[in-house]
């Protein structure tokens, strides 16, 4: 209607600049027959940043006598012949059937919106990674005097005995991510662009004084970064990326003398597209609830060195699964539970750029040797059966006492860590002092070299 104002046309102004930065036009429509005519009532094209499929093209999925459904991933660059059908209340020409008109013939056109930045429903869909999305989305008319008549009484059977068949109208809309109530919605279509960026994890660095930002973003984004309660702003230095390909990049932030926590946002298409906030402590809290429970940690070191008279319980494994607890891993303990063929305990943790990292512990107050062949052949059938990276399990054996050479020699040569009761002393210190998880799994991996193991852990971490 004259005078009313362009929404379509301010969609793509906002989205031609960067228009390299989405790989793929996933279009889904779902279309009735109308007299001779066929009209889309349920629509949706998202700019996304999977590659489009080679000779993508748009494909009948479902084609029934009142019903069709249109889907496939074009490329890019289509959104611009999209939106010019838009403005004509058009959706699909040019291909053999009859095009798809948004409305009927001598129908009043679709009202749209704005366009706005919205939150995604990540998880939704395998593809919906990015916490934000332009969009502008279009309404027409009732569907009342729209739909053939009884065309909700048939379609469910007429889906399930397609070929190849849908679970019904409700499990062909999950499927496609189109949401639309049969009885209850009005026609729509929906525009809507990915914003590629976003926080993957963030940590305080407690030795550098920094914090540490993990992203995923195409091309570069701004950083802006709020420092409390001061409400001290700066915009920060960020990787550049690839225009036309998400990447993965960390950035360490230097934190000012005063702050206590921290407020962050990442910018992309002129919009703000994810933020993050933290609280800025420089002391591990879970060594805070320690000294709370177990001042000085009196308790936790007679489980290591010298408690014997736990009932039912092996306190020299019960102190070592608290020791890496207190490190920031999650410890699976089975104590006296344990069968022959399973850990003592076994510890994971995942850094914040995604890495894993799980310790294998064996624990003895006897003899280590004694242990090692049983206990590497558990760690083989262990890494078998996770397919993790190489590097990701470590397998140690803790004992109390002092370890001979030949012990750490035998441990080595069938790939295992062997942390006597020195090192534990050692090991024990670093995590009083705030040693993160990737520290503590170096320092043990450490040990395994036998070409490093003498100099001990002050050689390794100052």
């Amino acid at each position: 209607m004259a005078g009313e104002p362009d929404y379509l046309s301010d969609f793509l102004a906002r989205i031609e600049p960067y228009l390299s930065y989405w790989r793929s036009l996933e279009i889904a429509c779902m279309a009735v027959r109308v007299e001779s005519e066929w009209v889309q009532f349920a629509g949706k094209a998202r700019l996304g940043t999977e590659p489009s499929e080679p000779d993508s093209m748009l494909k009948l999925i479902v084609k029934l006598k009142d019903f069709r459904v249109y889907a496939g991933r074009l490329e890019a660059k289509v959104i611009q012949v999209l939106i010019g059908n838009l403005r004509e209340s058009t959706v699909i020409t040019g291909m053999p059937e009859a095009p798809i008109r948004l409305v009927p013939s001598d129908s009043r056109p679709y009202s749209w919106q704005p366009p706005y930045v919205c939150g995604s429903s990540i998880g939704t869909s395998p593809v919906n990674k990015w916490p934000s999305t332009l969009r502008a989305y279009g309404t027409g008319q009732s569907p009342v005097s729209f739909f053939p008549r009884n065309f909700w009484g048939y379609i469910d059977t007429q889906l399930r005995r397609h070929n190849p068949p849908y679970n019904g109208f409700a499990a062909l809309c999950a499927k496609l991510n189109l949401k639309f109530e049969q009885f209850g919605s009005s026609p729509f279509f929906e525009l809507c662009a990915e914003l590629p960026a976003r926080f993957l994890a963030a940590e305080i660095d407690r030795k550098e004084k920094s914090l540490k930002l993990s992203m995923e973003y195409v091309a570069t984004p701004e950083l802006v970064v709020e420092w409390l309660p001061e409400h001290q702003t700066k915009k920060e230095f960020v990787p550049r990326g690839n225009p036309e390909k998400p990447g993965q990049f960390e950035v360490a932030v230097p934190i000012p003398s005063g702050a206590i926590g921290v407020e962050a946002r990442l910018l992309t298409v002129e919009a703000d597209v994810d933020k993050l906030s933290l609280r800025i402590d420089w002391e591990n809290i879970l060594l805070r609830i320690c000294e709370f429970f177990d001042p000085n940690q009196t308790r936790l070191t007679d489980f290591l060195f010298s408690e014997n008279s736990l009932k039912n319980v092996n306190p020299f494994e019960l102190g070592v699964a608290r020791l890496l607890g207190l490190a920031g891993y999650t410890v699976l303990w089975y104590g006296k539970g344990a069968k022959e063929a399973m850990a003592d305990f076994v510890a994971y943790v995942r850094t914040p750029l995604g890495a894993e990292r799980i310790i294998h512990g064996e624990c003895t107050v006897e003899y280590p040797a004694k242990k090692f062949s049983e206990f590497a052949k558990r760690t083989n059938g262990l890494k078998e059966h996770l397919g993790l990276v190489v590097g990701t399990i470590l397998p140690v054996v803790f004992v109390r006492n002092d370890a001979t050479a030949q012990d750490r020699q035998a441990a080595s040569e069938l790939g295992l860590v062997l942390c006597d009761g020195g090192d534990i002393r050692q090991l024990q210190d670093k995590i009083k002092s705030d040693a993160i998880p990737e520290d503590v799994f170096q320092i043990l991996r450490s040990l395994g070299s036998h070409t490093l193991f003498l100099g001990g852990l002050n050689s390794i971490i100052v």
